[in-house]
């Protein structure tokens, strides 16, 4: 990846990509939590490394 001063259009792309993984992130607590008690299996168990932002 270039690394690239966090301004302007840069900045723009980070926060976008930050809002896409907390919308993602309250997506799969609901579905952990959903009315469905028949979860898929890739779902069980999430990768420990999406939680350490």
């Amino acid at each position: 990846m270039l690394k690239l001063p966090m301004h302007g259009f840069a900045k723009r792309v980070d926060d976008v990509v930050s809002r896409a993984e907390s919308i993602l992130q309250a997506r799969q607590d609901f579905l952990f939590k959903g009315p469905s008690p028949a979860s898929p299996p890739n779902l069980k168990k999430p990768d420990p490394h999406d939680k350490q932002k």
